[in-house]
């Protein structure tokens, strides 16, 4: 009777929380870094352009999607490519989580550093409206709108429990597709 306890925490599956968590947290501090960082780098030049927006939003919009690919492309490893596109959805939803929680924290890593994060997206939005030839007025309207927003917007909670549905949902997306492409096509069990 006790080797067949024994046995049974031997084949204990393996756990996907830990990868999934992982690449949601490396993945967040990835897109912060490169979202932010560009808006940053661009308005510290002279005149801030399109271009470096672009480049930001592009480059953290391929960073959402990844922390569900690699998180059941990592479990896939562990159990010899078998696993259900139902599984693959909560493996998603998990490292979806994790990056909405890291992402939200880094809006604190970047006050560290003296960044206000959603002032920093504010003032960039004006300037590009300035830039590209606004009317005066409405960009001072548009920047007592986003003051306004910004001291009655909600919480910090607020905004992670937004980023955990978010990117929970697409993340849910990506390890679905993962576990189509990677994944063996025996079972037709969802």
């Amino acid at each position: 009777m006790q080797e067949d306890n024994f046995q049974q925490f031997e084949e204990e599956p393996p756990s996907f929380v830990q990868p999934a968590m992982t690449y949601g947290a490396a993945f967040a501090i990835a897109a912060s870094l490169v979202f932010y960082g560009t808006l940053v780098a661009a308005m510290s030049g002279a005149e801030p352009g399109i271009l470096p927006f672009i480049i930001a939003c592009l480059g953290c919009l391929g960073i959402i999607f990844l922390p569900g690919v690699f998180s059941v492309k990592s479990f896939l490893k562990q159990t010899a490519n078998k696993l259900q596109v139902g599984k693959g959805a909560v493996i998603g939803v998990v490292s979806g989580a994790a990056f909405g929680v890291m992402y939200g924290f880094m809006d604190l890593v970047w006050l560290l550093f003296g960044v206000e994060t959603s002032t920093l997206v504010m003032e960039y939005t004006l300037a590009l409206t300035e830039t590209f030839g606004g009317d005066t007025g409405q960009v001072d309207e548009m920047r007592d709108v986003m003051e306004e927003q910004a001291r009655t917007g909600g919480s910090i909670m607020l905004g992670v429990l937004f980023n955990i549905l978010i990117y929970g949902i697409l993340n849910m997306l990506s390890g679905m597709l993962a576990v189509s492409i990677w994944a063996d096509k025996t079972s037709d069990e969802f």
